[in-house]
């Protein structure tokens, strides 16, 4: 009886280091995507790689450093503050419920946790989707490519960055008239 258990354990390990593995070969496909990208539009490559960096100097490729730097605040914020405010409410919650009762006053420090947590995910998302409609814009993709900006970035990063069809063509303006995005002409 204990093959089918062995069976099944062989196959949840194999799922996990193949899902590892994908993870790597996306996070690499996510890099070179960016290095190429970053060098098309003269900046360094290897600023791809640090991570909040590389979201401002996306911001200066297609002129929204304010975007970027709202995203880049929101990122610290997940990943410095919301720890704190999860261990302050647990630590003064003494004096908020009975003693005896603590494990209440984790589970609520928590579901604010994962509360503020959830909304900050969906502004960043957002912001961060904008972010990435200017920047396919600065490389003259159509508007269709956001969804592939969405779902699957690493691939929209290495067709953007490694096909000679999408060049870099500057700041995303539509409203500039002797630009290449009113009159199609660079």
């Amino acid at each position: 009886m204990k093959t089918p258990f062995i069976f099944l354990s062989l196959l949840i390990g194999m799922t996990n280091s193949m899902g590892g593995f994908i993870s790597i070969v996306l996070l690499l496909m996510n890099y070179i995507g960016l290095w190429h990208m970053f060098e098309k539009a003269g900046e360094d490559g290897w600023r791809c790689i640090v991570p909040l960096y590389n979201v401002y100097i996306m911001g200066e490729i297609c002129g929204k450093e304010k975007l970027s730097k709202i995203i880049i605040a929101i990122e610290l914020i997940m990943m410095i503050v919301l720890p704190v405010v999860i261990y302050e409410f647990i630590r003064t919650s003494n004096n908020l419920f009975f003693k005896d009762d603590m494990t209440s006053a984790v589970a609520l420090g928590i579901m604010i946790g994962a509360l503020i947590t959830f909304i900050s995910i969906v502004i960043k998302k957002i912001l961060r989707t904008m972010l990435d409609y200017y920047i396919i814009k600065s490389y003259g993709a159509p508007t269709g490519f956001l969804l592939l900006t969405f779902f699957l970035p690493a691939i929209a990063w290495m067709i953007l960055g490694l096909s000679e069809k999408y060049p870099y063509r500057g700041l995303y303006n539509p409203n500039y008239v002797n630009s290449y995005w009113r009159t199609g002409k660079i």
